[in-house]
């Protein structure tokens, strides 16, 4: 059993999780190329905003299986 608030995931791969969805990129961010650092920003920066949301409150708290 997780502790009160403790995140719990599941593994899936990137086909499991974007597989239904469709996504169109613009003609003008065609060329653009993201490196490995610019990734790991975006990763980074996402983790943040979720763990700082979580913590106002505002992102619930996973419910135990």
């Amino acid at each position: 059993m997780a502790a009160a608030g403790a995140i719990q995931g599941d593994t899936f791969d990137l086909k499991e999780l974007f597989g239904q969805a469709r996504y169109q990129i613009e003609y003008y961010q065609r060329e653009y190329s993201w490196s490995a650092q610019d990734v790991s920003t975006l990763l980074e920066d996402l983790f943040e905003a979720f763990e700082t949301l979580q913590w106002k409150g505002k992102v619930p708290s996973p419910r135990p299986s």
